[in-house]
């Protein structure tokens, strides 16, 4: 219940939390069952007093018409949201959407998508894709493929289809893709989505602002307020209007320039 996730938070940021995840099998579908919504969840949440960021977890995309213009406006909004959201479409095809039984279309995806961007066009979606389940053909492959390409997403979880005991799917052996059709599939999605992971990047060039370091060790690494992983460069305290890094600790906040990019990552010196 909300009463119980605010308390909880709360006593989170006390102990010095700087990031909080609010992480389920499904975020979406939020509060259904107890007359609420992930909208009011995220009010209160947004609502606590103290200087930390919330990344919203993975939601199916059937769950979101009934909240998108409420959600929209409220990551507008909120400064203590990470601007990311974790979207899995799973296909393009309408036709394969209704035999995995996902409950949504790509329309609604791609609605979503839209409404998020239309507001804030730096946002972070991530998505997942499933290639070579059964009976996919090459139509709805190229479905899938237009649906990316359209949508422009940072994050693409790709994966082939693996069989699993107990499914419904696991019984169409005669539908089966080939696997090495869905290897070939599975490579062309990565080549096109590393593409677009690099351009969506590179709108981040130039860009200064805070970060929230979230790993140190071998690099220092922290997230900008797109839940962007944003890389401190090593060779940072040879420029002159540099801070020196060597004292950063997690959950330290600094603010950086983004001199490079790469379909990965941001690539940052830190400034005074």
């Amino acid at each position: 219940r909300i009463g119980d996730i605010v308390r909880q938070i709360k006593s989170d940021i006390k102990s010095g939390c700087k990031e909080v995840w609010l992480s389920s099998t499904d975020n979406g579908c939020y509060g259904r069952d107890i007359d609420t919504n992930l909208v009011e969840l995220l009010k209160a949440c947004c609502s606590i007093e103290g200087s930390f960021k919330i990344r919203v977890g993975m939601m199916n995309p059937m769950y979101l018409p009934a909240i998108l213009d409420r959600m929209v406006s409220l990551f507008g909004e909120d400064d203590k949201l990470f601007k990311f959201l974790h979207i899995p479409v799973q296909s393009g095809s309408d036709r394969v959407l209704k035999k995995m039984k996902r409950g949504h279309t790509s329309k609604t995806f791609m609605d979503a998508v839209k409404a998020f961007r239309g507001k804030i066009p730096e946002m972070t979606i991530s998505t997942d894709i499933i290639v070579g389940f059964p009976s996919e053909t090459e139509d709805d492959f190229k479905e899938t493929v237009d649906l990316i390409e359209r949508s422009q997403p940072d994050i693409v979880n790709i994966s082939r289809y693996a069989a699993r005991p107990g499914t419904e799917a696991y019984g169409w052996k005669g539908m089966r893709v080939n696997s090495q059709v869905s290897k070939e599939r599975s490579e062309c999605l990565h080549a096109l989505t590393r593409k677009i992971a690099k351009k969506r990047n590179s709108i981040w060039q130039d860009w200064q602002g805070e970060i929230v370091i979230d790993e140190i060790g071998k690099v220092r690494q922290g997230r900008n307020y797109a839940y962007k992983p944003v890389v401190i460069s090593s060779s940072t305290t040879s420029t002159t209007n540099a801070a020196d890094d060597s004292q950063i600790l997690l959950g330290d906040k600094v603010r950086v320039k983004i001199y490079d990019f790469s379909n990965f990552s941001l690539k940052a010196k830190i400034i005074l």
